[in-house]
């Protein structure tokens, strides 16, 4: 798997990454993580240009709040697109947002079954 994508000094995994905000992004792994997850294309296009990781479970205090902190931050809630496609989620995250939210679901009702 090609890797040059990951020079992005955005990317470099660095000691001042535990002093991001929880409002503010994914850790500098998780987000290599999510660029390797998608091999440094958008999700939905292709593109090469302009990326960004979309919150598909999006990071504010009640989704904190109800799937914990460790999931709204974790690579599997990070989605690699552009930003054209940014600006459209609304168009095609839909499925990924309920398939994610079904998952964590049935995954809190078992944690709560065996409490």
């Amino acid at each position: 798997m090609k890797t040059s994508c990951l020079k992005d000094s955005r990317l470099k995994i660095s000691k001042g990454h535990s002093k991001l905000s929880k409002r503010e992004t994914f850790a500098p792994g998780t987000r290599q993580e999510i660029y390797l997850k998608f091999d440094c294309k958008c999700g939905q296009c292709g593109s090469k240009f302009g990326l960004q990781i979309h919150h598909l479970i999006h990071n504010t205090i009640t989704n904190r709040k109800i799937y914990g902190d460790e999931r709204v931050q974790n690579g599997e809630n990070g989605y690699l697109c552009c930003q054209g496609c940014h600006d459209k989620y609304s168009l095609w995250d839909r499925e990924l947002v309920s398939n994610l939210k079904n998952k964590w679901g049935k995954d809190l009702e078992e944690k709560n079954a065996s409490t």
